[in-house]
């Protein structure tokens, strides 16, 4: 977020569970981020410190995909 210049809210509150289980502080949350992934649009960005990932999309967010393709392999994930 800072990269990109983002203001972040509410962050001093927040904490996110990530799949390993634990809790990550978050830094806050950015609306209106106009973020286009393989040409989907995509508005809301929460800011967490998570090393060398750059972007995650939530199980809840990716469950209003219906069905996806994961390739393990390539690492990539694909949805209409």
């Amino acid at each position: 977020m800072r990269r990109l210049g983002l203001v972040p809210q509410r962050g001093d509150q927040l904490r996110v569970t990530v799949a390993s289980g634990e809790r990550v502080p978050c830094e806050g949350i950015a609306r209106d981020v106009p973020v286009i992934i393989s040409g989907s649009p995509f508005s809301t960005c929460v800011g967490l410190t998570l090393g060398c990932f750059d972007f995650i999309l939530g199980v809840d967010f990716l469950g209003t995909l219906a069905r996806l393709t994961w390739d393990f392999e390539g690492l990539t994930v694909s949805f209409q």
